[in-house]
C-alpha cells in the first residue's frame, strides 16, 4: 500500500501521515518524538547559557534513561571549544561538588553522585590520548557503560566510537567567537 506524506510544520517538527497505516495517529505521535529527540540547535554566549543547556539536557537524559547500561553523552569538537565546561554545568547540577577537569592525562575520573536521581557514579572520559578502543576496554569501559547507574561523560569519543552504545547521545561544540559557542545536540 503506498502512503502519502504531508508535512504539517516545517520548522518545528514534522508529522508524516499516511493515508495507508492501520493507526496513523500512534504513526505520527512516534514520528514527532523521534523528530524531536534528532537534533536540537543552541548558541549560547554565557556561562549560564550553557549551564541552562546542559541542566536542560540533564532533564532530558533523566526521563529518557536506556532500558540497559549507563547513560552515555558523547561530547564532539575542538580544543575550547566549551566540552569541559559544558561536563562541569552537568556534574554541578547532579550535585557534585568536587572541581571538574579535563582528565587528560588519566583518562577518566569517577565521582560519586550525592543526589540520588537514577544514579550513583557520574564519570568523565577524556578519549584524546587513547590511540584505539581496546585501550578504553583495558581500563574497564564495557563494566562502567553496561552499569545503569553510571553516568558517563565523554570527550573526544571519536577515539573509541566502537565501543559507544546507540543510545549514547551526541552534542557537537563549535567555537564561534570568544564568548559564542554553537552547541548542537542529537
Amino acid at each position: 500500500l503506498a502512503g502519502m506524506i504531508r508535512i504539517v510544520s516545517e520548522r518545528e517538527m514534522r508529522f508524516f501521515i499516511l493515508s495507508s497505516c492501520i493507526n496513523p495517529w500512534n504513526y505520527m505521535v512516534k514520528k514527532a518524538k523521534s523528530q524531536l529527540k534528532k537534533k536540537k540547535k543552541f548558541s549560547s554566549k554565557s556561562l549560564t547559557q550553557t549551564q541552562k543547556i546542559a541542566e536542560r539536557l540533564l532533564r532530558e537524559i533523566m526521563q529518557d534513561k536506556p532500558k540497559a547500561g549507563a547513560s552515555c553523552l558523547a561530547l564532539f569538537g575542538d580544543l575550547g571549544s566549551g566540552k569541559t565546561t559544558f561536563t562541569k554545568s552537568l556534574a554541578k547540577k547532579l550535585g557534585i561538588k568536587q572541581n571538574i577537569n579535563s582528565p587528560t592525562f588519566v583518562i577518566f575520573r569517577k565521582y560519586p553522585i550525592p543526589i540520588k536521581k537514577g544514579f550513583s557514579h557520574f564519570f568523565h572520559f577524556d578519549c584524546y590520548r587513547l590511540k584505539t578502543a581496546q585501550e578504553a576496554e583495558a581500563l574497564g569501559f564495557s563494566e562502567i557503560i553496561s552499569n545503569p547507574s553510571n553516568f558517563v561523560v565523554l570527550e573526544w569519543p571519536e577515539n573509541i566510537q566502537s565501543l559507544l552504545p546507540s543510545s549514547c547521545r551526541q552534542a557537537f561544540f563549535e567555537y564561534i567567537d570568544p564568548k559564542t559557542r554553537k552547541i548542537t545536540i542529537h
